[in-house]
């Protein structure tokens, strides 16, 4: 199901959460006082980031690793040392039938440290080597995107139906990026009157 995929995922990314964090030293110690900032500084990893971290750590605080202390957050324990290696097992199992989401999540956990501290660009995690497969793919062929293209395409198709004969439709996409919406979008279009920007 949806939920046991959602679920599987997210029990990765904590486990990732907590194993980059254990690599950067952070909560090494009971009682360590962070907020996003502080940790961002003590771990290296560059300010672009810190409201990452200070979802990280709001995380980390609903999973019962870190105590919410005034502005920021506390340990009671040292962060634990998880198998994140069994949890991407897991996630692998879970999403055998969506390969693309596989490759990108396992790219983005290839490239995480590089991209949080600065010396990986986060546009690798979707482009890598600067190839647009990885993206297409994930936007145009992942089950999630296919699914919701196609529900945009059958609500433009349906505004399309319901406007005046004869007058000029105009459609702005904003932000297309790769295209896959755009490409379910296009063969739904009735023919004639229509005016389509590509942003």
């Amino acid at each position: 199901t949806l939920a046991a995929k959602q679920e599987c995922i997210e029990r990765w990314a904590l486990a990732e959460m907590l194993q980059r964090l254990r690599t950067f030293g952070a909560f090494a110690q009971p009682g360590t006082f962070h907020d996003a900032k502080s940790l961002a500084q003590s771990c290296g990893i560059v300010p672009a980031h810190i409201k990452l971290m200070d979802r990280w750590l709001n995380l980390l605080c609903e999973a019962g690793y870190l105590d919410r202390e005034g502005s920021g957050y506390k340990n009671r324990a040292p962060l634990p040392d998880v198998d994140a290696g069994s949890a991407w097992r897991e996630v692998e199992t879970e999403l055998s039938g969506d390969p693309f989401l596989l490759r990108y999540l396992g790219n983005c956990a290839k490239h995480l440290q590089g991209v949080l501290r600065g010396t990986t660009s986060p546009l690798e995690t979707l482009f890598p080597g600067g190839s647009p497969e990885l993206a297409r793919n994930l936007y145009g062929n992942s089950v999630g995107p296919r699914y919701a293209n196609l529900i945009v395409a059958a609500a433009v198709q349906a505004a399309c139906a319901a406007a005046p004969a004869n007058r000029r439709l105009r459609i702005l996409e904003l932000g297309a990026g790769t295209g896959a919406t755009t490409s379910a979008i296009l063969p739904t279009l009735p023919s004639g009157l229509i005016s389509y920007y590509f942003t």
